[in-house]
């Protein structure tokens, strides 16, 4: 903006009565207007800016705790899974058990009849009923073994499944805290930023003060010429 012819000035100054208080020009009222729109979308800016973040921030915890469930439901279903299996199993020796003992009753009884008559049979009976409760016991030895080796395979993989999830989890805590300390840094510079414009705001006030000081100097001393020489 031009500035102002300084003859109109002091004859405008002679009609209207002197106003000695500094007022800021309309430059400087729009420079101000600029530099607060400036600001304000700034301050918009950051709000969307975080808005986005924590949105982002609540799906990956909403994929997190759907990844958790489908992992506890997995483990429940591999749980359920092996306890089905291991009642099977206990059903099939409690059934074969009951076969075995249901089987030496009546060769108990058998053995009652023919006693006196086939002692020898009796005793071969005997020898072959041994040999065949050394052979069930190695055959339970054998899959009690099993079972423990089956056990402990499977504690072992929940072991290392459960030190995998704690291995993401620890990653997913050193991500947040990454992405903490960025919105932070991002805040931080904002802020220092926003200083920075208002330092530089408060010295074009003060030049603009400074300039307007001048001028009404100047016009004060031309009407002071004008009315010594008249």
């Amino acid at each position: 903006m031009a500035m102002a012819d300084p003859k109109k000035e002091i004859a405008a100054g002679m009609d209207e009565p002197q106003n000695n208080e500094p007022k800021i020009t309309e430059m400087g009222y729009f420079y101000l207007s600029q530099q607060l729109i400036n600001i304000s979308q700034n301050v918009a800016d950051l709000r969307k800016e975080i808005s986005d973040i924590r949105n982002s921030i609540d799906i990956r915890f909403d994929s997190q705790r759907k990844e958790t469930n489908d992992l506890r439901n997995n483990i429940d279903i591999k749980f359920d899974n092996q306890k089905k299996e291991i009642n099977d199993l206990r059903n099939n020796i409690e059934v074969r058990l009951d076969n075995q003992r249901k089987e030496i009753n009546d060769l108990k009884n058998n053995i009652d009849i023919r006693f006196e008559s086939q002692k020898k049979e009796i005793n071969d009976l005997k020898s072959s009923i041994d040999a065949r409760f050394d052979n069930q016991n190695k055959e339970i030895n054998v899959l009690k073994n099993s079972i423990d080796a089956r056990f402990d395979n499977h504690k072992k993989e929940i072991d290392d499944l459960k030190n995998n999830i704690d291995i993401k989890f620890d990653n997913q805590r050193k991500e947040m805290m990454d992405l903490r300390k960025d919105i932070d840094q991002k805040i931080n510079d904002l802020r220092d930023e926003i200083k920075e414009n208002n330092r530089d705001l408060i010295q074009e006030m003060r030049n603009l003060r400074l300039w307007y000081i001048g001028t009404l100097i100047t016009v004060v001393l031309a009407a002071a010429g004008w009315f010594i020489t008249r």
